[in-house]
C-alpha cells in the first residue's frame, strides 16, 4: 500500500499540521499527535459539551501539563518487546460462554506493555469505578501504567476523543486533578 496520510488540526484556524507520508513511524507520529496535541486557542467549544468544562480545562491544562504529556506521547511512538491491544477499553471486550475475549485488535502494534494497562486503568477512572476496582490494574501494571492512565483520561475529558460521560462537572475536576498529578508528581 502507497497511501499516504497527514494531520491537519485546527481550531477556528489550523493549529498543527503533518505533511502526508508514509510508513509505521510517520502513522504512530499522527496517533501521537492526535492523542496528546490539545488545542491551544479558542475555538474548541468544550462548553458545548458541558457549561464550565472549558474554565476547567483552562485550570488543569498548562504548559507543564502539556509538555509531560507529548513526553509519554514520544514512549507510545517507541519501539517496543510487547504486542499491545492498542484500545484496551471496555469496548473492546466481548463476554462469551468460554470467558471473556479481547476483540477489535485492530490498533495492536509492537510497543511499551504498560499502553493496555494504563489505557484500561483511565476508562475505569472516567467509568467512576471505586478504588478497590483500580489497584489490581495499578499493581499488576507496568511502570508507567498509572501516567498513561492520566494522559487517556485527559484526552477522554478535555481532547478529540471525547466520551458521552455522565459525570457532572465536579466528578469530571475530581479526574482531571487526579490525572494531573499523576502525569506530574
Amino acid at each position: 500500500n502507497k497511501d499516504r496520510v497527514g494531520l491537519a488540526l485546527f481550531t477556528e484556524e489550523v493549529e498543527h499540521y503533518v505533511r502526508p507520508g508514509r510508513g509505521r513511524n510517520h502513522v504512530m507520529r499522527l496517533i501521537r499527535d492526535l492523542l496528546v496535541r490539545p488545542a491551544r486557542r479558542p475555538g474548541t467549544d468544550l462548553d458545548a459539551v458541558l457549561p464550565g468544562l472549558a474554565a476547567l480545562h483552562a485550570e488543569v491544562v498548562d504548559d507543564d501539563l502539556r509538555d509531560a504529556a507529548a513526553a509519554w506521547g514520544a514512549r507510545y511512538l517507541a519501539d517496543g518487546p510487547t504486542l499491545v491491544h492498542g484500545d484496551m477499553y471496555p469496548g473492546s471486550w466481548l463476554e462469551t460462554r468460554r470467558g471473556l475475549r479481547v476483540i477489535d485488535a485492530e490498533f495492536c502494534f509492537l510497543g511499551d506493555g504498560a499502553w493496555d494497562h494504563g489505557v484500561l486503568l483511565g476508562h475505569l477512572v472516567l467509568a467512576q469505578q471505586p478504588t478497590a476496582l483500580r489497584r489490581p490494574v495499578l499493581q499488576a501494571g507496568m511502570p508507567g501504567t498509572r501516567d498513561l492512565a492520566a494522559v487517556e483520561v485527559l484526552r477522554r475529558l478535555f481532547g478529540v476523543a471525547q466520551l458521552p460521560l455522565s459525570a457532572d462537572l465536579d466528578a469530571r475536576r475530581a479526574m482531571a486533578e487526579e490525572a494531573r498529578s499523576w502525569l506530574l508528581d
